[in-house]
């Protein structure tokens, strides 16, 4: 019997308790318990799959380490069909219209009131700096003189008009942004200047993404930045 049950994608779990429920019960009473035994293994498999995302929220290394396991496995298994799909996501209009249009008609069936309610959530927990890293987002595009700063890693190119397509050399997808990250280091192999979406390279580094002179700075907190004396601007070393 447990044969049979592997056969049709039950579990070893699942098929001990149909053992036990049939062997120890009249047949009708068996199907009752099993069905139960069922609902349990199900209720815990939910909650099971319902404490993995809370960890992946609210645990940075078990999220990266999750996030390396899936470049790892998309790199091994779709490396000529995600290349040919990132070519065509920068240098084709319609392909990145036809894409846009379909997460457009996505988004419509979801549920609008829960993705706003989970958004709210993140940014009022500030979950994985949801709420600072959103802050610096804003204050950049609001701010031209906070554009002349300078960061320790890189340095921000802003597009006024409308998202430039470009490839995220940290999670490596193909995204259509007005704020991209430019590493100041050359990749040394390829000989590019690589860029970060601005997700990636806030997680990399809280303090390093805040510009220098202003480490430590909370966004939200009533403190607003003000603009530094700029003939002393940079410091010659990065704030604590």
């Amino acid at each position: 019997m447990p044969s049979i049950l592997a056969k049709i994608g039950l579990t070893a779990r699942a098929s001990f308790l149909y053992s036990q429920c049939w062997n120890n019960a009249a047949p009708s009473q068996s199907l009752v318990r099993f069905f139960h035994s069922s609902q349990l293994w199900c209720v815990d498999s939910a909650a099971r799959k319902a404490k993995l995302r809370e960890r992946y929220a609210n645990d940075p290394e078990y999220r990266q380490r999750k996030q390396q396991i899936l470049r790892k496995s998309r790199a091994k298994h779709m490396p000529a069909k995600r290349s040919q799909h990132i070519q065509e996501y920068i240098n084709n209009p319609e392909y990145r219209e036809t894409l846009r249009k379909l997460y457009e008609a996505r988004n419509e069936v979801r549920d609008k009131e829960a993705v706003n309610q989970g958004l709210a959530i993140l940014y009022r927990e500030n979950r994985n700096n949801f709420k600072q890293k959103n802050l610096l987002l804003n204050n950049l595009m609001g701010s031209k003189w906070l554009r002349r700063l300078a960061w320790e890693t890189h340095e921000p190119l802003i597009s006024e008009d409308e998202k430039v397509p470009a490839v995220c050399a940290s999670c490596n997808f193909a995204r259509s942004r007005k704020l991209w990250w430019r590493r100041k280091e050359i990749d040394e192999k390829s000989g590019k200047q690589l860029l970060d979406c601005h997700s990636c390279f806030c997680d990399k580094d809280w303090e390093k993404a805040l510009p220098l002179g202003y480490r430590g700075h909370v966004f939200g907190n009533g403190t607003r930045l003000k603009q530094p004396d700029w003939e002393n601007y940079p410091p010659s070393a990065p704030s604590p």
